[in-house]
């Protein structure tokens, strides 16, 4: 363990805790953020042969 980290006082390691929290949530999001995006894009390719086809 850090030095520091034994000496910072009680209320920094809760601010920083929450932060860390917050982030990692952020992250969580964005990771589905990206899956949803991904899934978007090949529907949208999906589309656009289905409609080509239509076109025909």
């Amino acid at each position: 363990m850090h030095v520091w980290l034994r000496e910072a006082p009680t209320a920094v390691l809760q601010r920083a805790e929450d932060l860390a929290v917050e982030l990692a949530q952020r992250h969580f999001e964005a990771d589905r953020l990206r899956d949803a995006l991904k899934q978007y894009r090949i529907a949208q390719v999906f589309g656009a042969e289905l409609t080509r086809r239509s076109e025909r």
